[in-house]
């Protein structure tokens, strides 16, 4: 499916995902979350593009090379990893991959042949632009290794946290290691992990 919409009334330029990927946000809803983001710090020019470390989003900072919360339809969130955030001609964009909950798989049955953990999602490395004013919040996605070092792993600080260790290309699941994106170990529980 590919859509080129206008960025500032929708959501995604270039969708490789299913039908559950959201296509639209109300405008009124996107253009009170822009107005609410500013970028930090000075850009760098590439490409004829001014590209950023960071924005800010209703108090909360977010990083490129940062996991998080894309919202969807009727309250739905998805999630993606930011690879960089840029502004080209006054439009505050950014460059993702998306990750697929089990649930949002077309193609069932490949969960069928593996042993899957209840919060485990798949990486997707095409890349979508979407505009950061539809980033909610951070999200912590980790490797199933360190999943296991955390202590409480039922505990709140912790509930939201998912699994990657396999990529969704076409119809299969391949190892994938997601510790090799840029930012994995900046995530905020490492610094829990690196006190105990």
């Amino acid at each position: 499916m590919s859509n080129n919409m206008e960025t500032g009334s929708s959501m995604i330029e270039e969708s490789h995902r299913a039908s559950t990927v959201p296509q639209q946000t109300p405008i009124r809803e996107l253009l009170s979350n822009l107005d609410e983001t500013t970028w930090i710090g000075t850009p760098l020019t590439y490409h004829g593009r001014d590209e950023y470390e960071a924005f800010l989003t209703n108090d909360v900072t977010i990083r490129k090379n940062s996991f998080v919360y894309i919202h969807g339809e009727s309250g739905q969130h998805h999630l993606a990893y930011i690879k960089n955030m840029y502004d080209q001609n006054g439009e505050k964009l950014m460059k993702i991959m998306w990750f697929w909950k089990q649930d949002e798989l077309t193609d069932q049955k490949i969960l069928q042949q593996i042993e899957v953990e209840h919060n485990e999602i798949f990486i997707e490395r095409a890349m979508d632009v979407v505009s950061v004013c539809c980033v909610e919040c951070t999200v912590t996605i980790l490797t199933s290794e360190d999943w296991e070092k955390l202590p409480i792993r039922n505990s709140e600080a912790v509930s939201d946290a998912y699994i990657c260790c396999r990529e969704l290309k076409g119809n299969k699941l391949l190892n994938y290691d997601i510790s090799e994106l840029q930012g994995y170990y900046l995530q905020d529980v490492f610094k829990y992990l690196d006190d105990q």
